[in-house]
């Protein structure tokens, strides 16, 4: 049973240990290959559950720490927005905790989880602030919370160059794997 399913009886059951937590359920499924998508949808399901209620936690942390950087940031839009002319209003602490929440812990661009917490110095996958419309201010409808590597790029290059190299990588990868091209034609 190394693979997490068990046959009992009609079903495939799961039985198997994700993160340190064992878990014993029916896959309802006495088709094998689809009891195996239930296992794989539930690992991944468990999983991302897992992470929400991690970055959930941190978030809290952040407003219960009027250092953090949840604050820094929202001094830093109204500072912003006085400097560009776009007003004295900056991104609130209600918004600002709505859009970390909204973000589930992903950047809003690519997807990639944020790295978080003490070990994230430095980290290019740590979380910042990006405005969609970068000729308007920060707001609510004009902010999401982005990779800090993605904000810089995005800041020197644009979203769409990012996204067209973005592209092309994922078709380079895909022509040099024979595993993922599929069948070759002779």
């Amino acid at each position: 049973m190394p693979d997490g399913l068990m046959k009992r009886g009609k079903y495939w059951h799961i039985r198997t240990t994700i993160d340190g937590v064992r878990y014993k359920k029916s896959t309802k499924r006495s088709n094998r290959s689809e009891a195996e998508a239930v296992l794989k949808r539930f690992i991944a399901e468990t999983r991302a559950h897992a992470y929400l209620g991690k970055w959930e936690d941190h978030v809290v942390e952040l407003v219960e720490n009027k250092q953090s950087w949840l604050y820094q940031t929202i001094w830093s839009t109204k500072r912003r927005n006085i400097a560009r002319k776009h007003g004295t209003n900056g991104v609130e602490e209600e918004t600002m905790i709505s859009i970390l929440v909204r973000s589930r812990g992903l950047c809003e661009v690519t997807g990639l989880p944020f790295e978080y917490g003490a070990e994230s110095q430095g980290s290019s996958y740590r979380y910042s602030v990006d405005r969609i419309n970068s000729d308007i201010g920060y707001s609510r409808e004009n902010t999401r919370v982005v990779c800090l590597a993605v904000n810089i790029a995005m800041n020197k290059w644009g979203e769409a160059v990012l996204r067209r190299i973005g592209k092309a990588i994922t078709l380079q990868e895909l022509r040099s794997d024979p595993d993922l091209r599929g069948t070759e034609h002779k």
